[in-house]
């Protein structure tokens, strides 16, 4: 299950298998518990997914961890947090979850199984891109990455711009 608050995104997810959920126009845990079912814990009702991966680097993904994540829970942190973040440790303590940065996969071990889904040509990860900038157009490449209503991955190209003149001799 995807969670994100751009419909966009969403429409884009269920292309690669995924279940979309918009926390804005519905019940986040209601739908979690739908999809993974109800594990019950110490902590009480608690939802029956066991990895969870926090791409954006956001509160809000923390908190959707812990308000549903059941015991022995994974929390994989991929997106960078640029503000300190409270996380609740009794519960972290007595559910026994285990949180880790993406620094636990080298791309050594991960390459294999990345290139695998990329090559099998069962996704059009093409669709994934929404702009492509020359290295020459990088601030303007950037500022789009961060704008999150319009792109949703940005690419820059770093091949050499050849001059006409330059491909005449």
């Amino acid at each position: 299950m995807i969670v994100d608050i751009s419909d966009r995104r969403l429409a884009n997810a269920q292309n690669f298998d995924l279940i979309p959920c918009n926390p804005s126009s519905e019940d986040f845990k209601e739908r979690a518990f739908a999809e993974f079912g109800i594990a019950h814990s110490i902590l009480g009702e608690r939802c029956g997914a066991d990895l969870y991966v926090d791409a954006i680097g956001h509160k809000a993904a923390l908190d959707n961890f812990t308000s549903v994540a059941g015991y022995n829970a994974a929390l994989s942190i991929v997106g960078v947090h640029h503000a300190q973040v409270d996380i609740d440790l009794k519960s972290l303590c007595f559910a026994n979850w285990r949180i880790g940065g993406c620094g636990d996969l080298s791309t050594e071990e991960a390459l294999p199984e990345i290139l695998g889904v990329m090559r099998s040509g069962k996704y059009d990860l093409s669709a994934l891109v929404t702009h492509e900038f020359g290295v020459d157009q990088i601030e303007e490449a950037i500022a789009m990455g961060a704008d999150t209503s319009k792109a949703q991955k940005v690419c820059i190209s770093f091949a050499k711009v050849w001059s006409e003149s330059e491909i005449n001799s």
